[in-house]
Formats: C-alpha cells, structure tokens, sequence
C-alpha cells in the first residue's frame, strides 16, 4: 500500500474511534449536560424511522382461498408491505352475496366485473371510483403499453359518461379470429391439396366433401361443413362464410359513411343468406345444425359426418384444444388443415374476434379520496401483470413445490391443482390474487408454449378482424327484449329456405326496424360518436 493510501487509511480509522468515544461520552454525561439546539439540532442523526404500518386491502375475486393464511397471500403481503383481507363470496351465487354486502356498506377495496354489474350500473349505485387514466399509466407504465398497444380504445369498457372506473383488462386472445379448419385426409381423397382462399373454393371443396365420398366407405353420408346451431347462433356461427362478405351478422360495424349498422341487415347479409340456403337445400350443410351444441360439432368433425368448421379460435386447435384433441383421439394419424380467412365478391375477407376489451378491475367508490391505497393497489397490479415472479407465485404457487416447468410452460405437480376452484382454496394461487391470469400479453409465454405462439402467429397474422362495436353505455329509448328472439328466428328461416331471401329479406328488415331496431341504432350511434370523442 502507498504511504498516501496507508495515511488516508489511518485518518479514517482515527475519526471512527473518536466519533465511537464521542458517542459513548454522550451516553455516560449527566442530565444537566447541554442538549443540542436550533442549526446544532438538525445535525444530529435522527432516529430511525419506525416500520410503515402495512395498507390493509380489501379484495374481492372469483375461487377464494379457504383461510387467510395462504402461501400466496403471505407472500403479496410480506413483499407490498400491505395486509389482504379476502371477501369471499361463492361463484355460484355471486349477485345475491355482492348485493349483501354493498347494502351493509361493505364495498371492497377492489371489484371484478367477471360475474356481476357493469361499471354503468355500479356508478349508478355510487359503489365504484372514478380514477385517473393518467394516474394509471403513471403508475402501470408496463402493463398499460402493453395492452394500448393491442388496442388504443381499451378503456372503452370502463368509461361512463366521459369518466374511467377501472384499471383494463384484456382477453389476449380475443384479437385473434376465428378460423376455419379442414380434415386433412378429407381433402387428400377429394384431390384438393391447399386450404381455400376464397369463398368460391371453399365451396366447390364442400361440395366434393358431400359428393366425392371423402371418407371411403361407399355412402353417401358425409357433409362439407357444420355449425352450433344450438347453443351459439350468431356472431360465431358461419363467421369465416359472413366474413367473405365483409361483415358479421350479429356485430355491428361502421359503414361506410361512419355510422354504426347491425350486420344482420345488410345487403352482404342477404348475399351470404342466400349462399347458406343454396348449401342447405343441396344436402352439403349438415341439416342437423340448428340442433347441434359445441360437443356434437367436436363429435361430428372428429366421427367423419363433416369436412369442415369455422367454430374455433387459434388455441382451439393446437394440441390440448377444444376441437384437436377428440379430433386428434379419434384419429390419431389425421391432421386437421388450419386455413385462412376467405376473400368474396367484395375482396379480402374479414374475420370476427371477440375483440380483447373485457370489464375493468374497479376500486370502491372510498379510494377516490384515499390516493395512498390506490397507489399501493396500482404497485401490486402492475407486478401481477408484467413481474415474473410475482405472477408465477399468484397464479400457480410456489415453484418446485407446486408447478413445474414442462414443455415450456408451467404445470401443477398436484394434478388437483389443475382445478382453479381447489388451486385457489389451498394455495390462494390461481385467479384470486393473480387479476391478470391469461389477460397479460407480457404473461402469454407462461399461457402458451413458444411453438404453440408460433403457430397462432402463423395461422393469425395479417387476417383482418372486425369486433362488435356496439357499445356497452348505449342507452336505447326502450327496451325491446322480443328482438333478439325475431333475428334468431330469421336467421335459421333464411338458411332453412323458409323466408325469400329477396323480398321476404326487405320485410324482416322492415319489421325489424319497426320492433325496436331504428331506436337501437340510434342509441348504438349517439353512443358511439361520444365514445369516438373521448380522449383517453
């Protein structure tokens, strides 16, 4: 060491024991000694702060731990510094148990809209907060890019009357559209080596799945496509053969001139009406489709009764999805072909999405005047959907005790734990804590394996999609609740070959109009061009 190094060293050492003799000279002094004041005061090392007390957090949410003392809620409180305090309120009877406690003014800190209200009829009862949009992004920098950069109007589900209550929440996935797929081997045997690209392939295809004996057996007993008449008729139900005439026939779009229009109505309606009565009175659309659920049309894809559907997002078709995997147990050696959205007369198709707004995670109505707390619950939210470990904990548990990492993704050691219901009640884990399960695209790669993110992006990128654009804080004059019902009606006697598609169309637009479809459009409009100007 240098003598200047060896000098500095020794000054320090000195100073450190004369400021030790000075400390302990203070401490034995009588109490008659003088006591530091005024500039001399402000320079003595205070003592040290005392803890913060913890926030405490009222927290309400679907699947409830079963006690308070869970690994995920010891481990939120112990890392925000706040004490959780759990309302539980049973899934199954949410409305009745929520209305209890809001008449007892027991309004929780923190409000989901999964099973109960919406943020219109919660303002209208004074429960919720109106909060800042740029509070939020101020303290939610990371999530909020992340979903404005997926849709710019994502705070559209939460503002009433020009005001937010709510942080946003998103359906991932819902961005993406429905899309059609094919059975592989169908298509081998009818000579057709690609997927269709436009509505006039599709159907010649369907028509060598009906005629061209596809599966081999001698009779005439298969269909080219299919539909869940029963339990979804409307915005999914032939959406790919809607969307090669550029709408959706339960969604409403803007038309040309800006103005929202229901799609049911229009002339590309009528258009793709008169190409599914074609397909019914020639034998290729299964007539069995008014009567089928989700199961049957899984059954009758995977059973060889039809070639091909349109009922089902990306996910639905990786391996583990809704419509592979009895596809896939049935025939474990076919493939299922995903296609692409068709083009039409008009041009390039649409395909339909559910779009990815969903109903904002609220605050009650005391936190507008308590800006600490909502700064607290900003911090804790912005961590379950954009930190790793903080979302891993509150939605799976605890790593290498209760998930593991498999193929890429993580999964529960306990298989019970595959059950969100008991994963929540023993482990708090699951959605309770964790606001942002599957509604985070900085989380997706915990949701989905790499080649299965792969493969929505294949079968997804650069398809033109169109949402409903109704919007939720339309105010109708009245209410028309026979309406749903005659479009329903209509829309199976169209397919049917019950109703002319030329004039007796005209006079189902007519009365719809007549039984309460003017008054809609105008509320869906008046709504709209509000919502258009409102600056988020």
């Amino acid at each position: 060491m240098g003598i200047t190094k060896r000098w500095m060293a020794g000054a320090m050492m000195t100073a450190l024991v004369m400021g030790v003799l000075a400390a302990c000279s203070s401490k034995s002094g009588t109490e008659s000694s003088p006591k530091p004041s005024g500039a001399a005061a402000t320079a003595t090392p205070a003592a040290s702060a005392a803890p913060e007390k913890p926030i405490e957090i009222t927290w309400a949410n679907i699947y409830p731990p079963n006690d308070d003392n869970s690994k995920v809620q010891q481990y939120l409180e112990k890392k925000f510094n706040v004490k959780i305090k759990n309302v539980r309120i049973d899934r199954s009877n949410w409305d009745a148990q929520f209305n209890v406690k809001i008449a007892a003014g027991e309004i929780p800190d923190i409000i989901p809209f999964a099973l109960a209200g919406t943020p219109e009829a919660y303002k209208k009862q004074g429960i919720i907060a109106s909060v800042s949009v740029d509070e939020i992004r101020k303290y939610m920098p990371k999530y909020i890019a992340s979903i404005e950069a997926l849709d710019p109007l994502v705070w559209e589900r939460a503002t009433v009357d020009g005001k937010n209550y709510g942080i946003p929440r998103i359906f991932s996935a819902g961005s993406t559209p429905f899309l059609p797929i094919y059975r592989a081997d169908w298509m081998k045997a009818v000579g057709v080596t690609e997927a269709p690209k436009t509505i006039q392939e599709l159907e010649d295809l369907l028509y060598k799945f009906r005629n061209n004996d596809p599966d081999g057996n001698g009779k005439k007993d298969t269909y080219g496509l299919d539909a869940r008449g029963k339990d979804a008729l409307g915005t999914n139900t032939f959406s790919v053969v809607f969307g090669a005439f550029g709408i959706n026939s339960y969604s409403w779009q803007p038309d040309k001139d800006g103005k929202l229009q229901f799609g049911m109505v229009t002339e590309q309606a009528r258009q793709a009406f008169k190409l599914l009565a074609k397909w019914y009175k020639d034998g290729v659309l299964d007539p069995e489709f008014v009567t089928e659920d989700a199961a049957k049309l899984q059954q009758n894809i995977a059973g060889s009764r039809v070639g091909y559907i349109d009922a089902g997002l990306w996910y639905h078709y990786i391996a583990g999805g809704a419509y592979e995997t009895p596809f896939k147990k049935a025939n474990p050696n076919v493939e299922l072909v995903v296609g692409p959205l068709l083009s039409g007369p008009n041009g390039p198709g649409v395909g339909y999405s559910f779009g990815i707004k969903q109903y904002p995670i609220a605050f009650g109505v005391q936190l507008e005047k308590d800006e600490k707390k909502r700064i607290k619950i900003y911090e804790m939210m912005e961590a379950l959907a954009t930190d790793d470990e903080v979302y891993l904990m509150a939605t799976y548990g605890e790593k290498g005790v209760d998930w593991e990492i498999k193929n890429g993704v993580p999964a529960m050691i306990n298989p019970d734990y595959n059950d969100m219901v008991k994963r929540g009640a023993a482990l708090g884990a699951g959605n309770f804590y964790s606001y942002f399960t599957g509604a985070s695209p900085l989380m997706d790669k915990y949701s989905y394996s790499q080649e299965q993110l792969a493969q929505r992006d294949k079968w997804t990128k650069g398809q033109k999609t169109i949402e409903n654009r109704y919007p939720l804080n339309a105010k109708p004059k009245a209410e028309h609740p026979n309406l749903d019902k005659m479009q329903k009606e209509y829309y199976l006697k169209f397919i049917l070959g019950e109703v002319d598609l030329d004039k007796g169309f005209d006079d189902f637009v007519a009365q719809w109009r007549k039984e309460g479809g003017d008054d809609l459009t105008e509320a869906a409009n008046i709504a709209y061009q509000a919502n258009n100007k409102t600056k988020y």
